[in-house]
Parts: structure tokens; sequence; C-alpha cells
């Protein structure tokens, strides 16, 4: 079985990495600390496409995302 990603999934990797080096990584300290999501990301997040990230974190990880909505 092979398991190397393929070039979409790269593609992918790549613009949801630079999307929260530019997005997320600015506000995480602040928001970590004061326990809250920063709600004007969700625009950003549908019009990229990793909108449905949210869920799939709270439901398989102990992310908690109740605090977003």
């Amino acid at each position: 079985m092979d398991f190397a990603l393929t070039e979409e999934h790269r593609m992918i990797q790549k613009a949801v990495r630079r999307f929260a080096e530019q997005e997320i990584t600015p506000t995480i300290r602040k928001c970590g600390q004061d326990q809250i999501f920063d709600r004007s990301l969700l625009p950003k997040m549908a019009i990229q496409g990793s909108l449905g990230y949210l869920y799939v974190l709270s439901t398989y990880t102990n992310v908690k995302t109740s605090h977003c909505c």
C-alpha cells in the first residue's frame, strides 16, 4: 500500500499550511489564553475551503470548537 501524498494532496497541504501561518499563527496565543476562537477566521476559512476542518477536529480529536459558534 502506498501512503505517499499525491501532488494534489501536497498542494492542499501547502495551501492550508500557508493559511495557518499567515492567518492563524498571529492570533493563536491570545485565543488560547482567552479560550476563544477568532470568528473573523471563519469567512477566510470558507473561502479557502478549509471550514470543514473544524468539524473534523471536533469530531475526531480533543479540540473543542464550541466557543466559535
